[in-house]
């Protein structure tokens, strides 16, 4: 019996901290700034979320787009929940309005939310996710796949933490070995070596390594792709800190390298906006939409006093008409009918005339 209450006890908050995450992106849905998203649903029913990210008052086509995946792995919740955070902040801080402008972000904090759910390293169909996009046999990992298509990132970053029975300890990067152009290899080294704190490591994949796994499959695909991983003997709130600290300097790096990126990379293939974001308008700025409100409003008034003048104008021929008609009816009554038609008026006065010298 107490074997089942832990357990029903780990299972409640590991739903709990899905609930969390899910509900802690949701509050984004009024921001000016992001644009929650639901990209799929899972086998069990659990929407696979995400938020995309831009300042839409700065032009989007230019634009760094960055692509953060984290939760691959339900057992690693400091991830998902450090992704979260750094969606808040992303569409609020001051600090990141320079990535606002600059920058399109898409954020999927749980990309296995079955997994999430249940506290397990795979999800509902029992298959790692990270061992599946090679073949993309979940509902999950091909959402996943789409979405970075359709935005051809310039940035992948993809979030884990090690646990206790890695036999890891210690903070890395690592950047795979095998990609189209070996010149995206390079630049994404010095990316790194620029954007990297001091308590990380480097670490270089050799070509040979399972090449399934999510950040050397799309490395492969001309991505440029980083896999992130905390020490196990780390609090969550040093994890959470480190985290985002690190998505900030690579996402400053992209920024910056942008073009060379492109060059040498599938980024360089976009030429029509992602689908999650192709309806999301460019917004002017509240300086802009003032501006634009008055010179409007003065539109409006002197439109308005247009067609008044003009209804003025159309008022007096009509009043001046009525006038001649009011005057020329008592004549036209005494004009007689002939087979012809109507005589002219003269001939009405010349027979009233010739009366009249009769009646003398």
């Amino acid at each position: 019996a107490l074997i089942c209450m832990l357990c029903a006890s780990s299972s409640l908050r590991a739903e709990s901290a899905y609930e969390e995450i899910r509900e802690k992106v949701s509050t984004l849905a009024g921001s000016d700034y992001a644009k929650p998203l639901i990209l799929a649903v899972t086998k069990q029913g659990r929407p696979v979320f995400g938020v995309a990210i831009t300042d839409p008052t700065a032009p989007i086509k230019s634009k760094a787009r960055i692509v953060i995946v984290a939760g691959q792995h339900g057992n690693e919740p400091c991830a998902a929940h450090a992704a979260a955070e750094l969606a808040l902040r992303w569409a609020s801080e001051e600090g990141f309005a320079d990535l606002r402008r600059n920058a399109m972000v898409l954020i999927i904090p749980a990309a296995n939310p079955d997994g999430l759910a249940h506290g397990t390293r795979s999800g509902s169909s029992g298959v790692d996710p990270n061992r599946d996009w090679s073949r993309l046999s979940l509902v999950e990992t091909r959402t996943i796949a789409r979405a970075i298509e359709e935005w051809k990132p310039h940035l992948i970053l993809d979030k884990h933490e090690w646990s206790q029975t890695d036999g890891y300890r210690f903070d890395c990067v690592e950047l795979s070995g095998v990609a189209p152009d070996q010149s995206l290899v390079e630049l994404g080294k010095r990316i790194r070596a620029n954007a990297m704190p001091a308590e990380f490591s480097a670490v270089d994949s050799l070509p040979g390594r399972n090449p399934s796994l999510f950040h050397r499959r799309f490395l492969a695909k001309g991505y440029l792709t980083y896999l992130i991983e905390t020490s196990p003997e780390e609090s969550p709130a040093a994890k959470q800190r480190h985290y985002i600290q690190l998505s900030m300097s690579l996402a400053r790096q992209a920024v910056a390298h942008r073009e060379r990126i492109e060059a040498c990379s599938a980024a360089g293939r976009q030429h029509e906006l992602p689908e999650q974001v192709a309806g999301w308008r460019e917004r002017r700025s509240p300086v802009a939409q003032k501006a634009a409100f008055g010179v409007e409003a003065v539109v409006g008034m002197a439109a308005l006093y247009c067609l008044l003048l003009l209804s003025a104008q159309m008022k007096r021929p009509m009043a001046r008409w009525r006038r001649e008609e009011r005057l020329l009816a008592p004549r036209r009554a005494c004009v007689p009918a002939t087979p012809f038609g109507v005589l002219p008026e003269i001939t009405c006065r010349s027979r009233a005339s010739r009366q009249g010298r009769r009646g003398r």
